[in-house]
């Protein structure tokens, strides 16, 4: 099982660019993170897998930058099932989407309340 939020790539991230500029882009991340759920949604209702494809390889991505190992791992999962044209585990993949979003989206609040303090 995957770590919801690997600190030491944030921390390594915080070290590279400095604090004002993380905490700027990792807002943004957050807020993509709140809304990736409905837009990945969208696409299973719509039928468009290379939507969700797209948008599990910015999940993937991003998230992955931040530490939060368990969204991209994630994100890689519904990916690959998309890419090898496997909808059945896409679906199965994307039930895990919200559980995953509201476990890193508390964890990396969390750390970014502590930065800011």
């Amino acid at each position: 099982m995957e770590n919801i939020f690997d600190q030491a790539i944030a921390e390594k991230l915080t070290n590279e660019l400095d604090r004002d500029t993380v905490m700027m882009i990792l807002g943004s991340f957050l807020e993509e993170c709140r809304q990736r759920p409905a837009t990945m949604q969208q696409a299973i209702n719509d039928k468009n897998y290379d939507d969700l494809m797209r948008e599990a390889h910015s999940m993937k991505s991003s998230a992955a930058s931040f530490g939060a190992m368990k969204m991209s791992k994630l994100g890689e999962k519904i990916e690959f099932a998309c890419r090898e044209n496997n909808f059945e585990d896409a679906r199965k993949y994307f039930n895990e989407v919200e559980d995953v979003t509201s476990e890193t989206l508390s964890a990396l609040e969390s750390w970014k309340n502590q930065k800011a303090a």
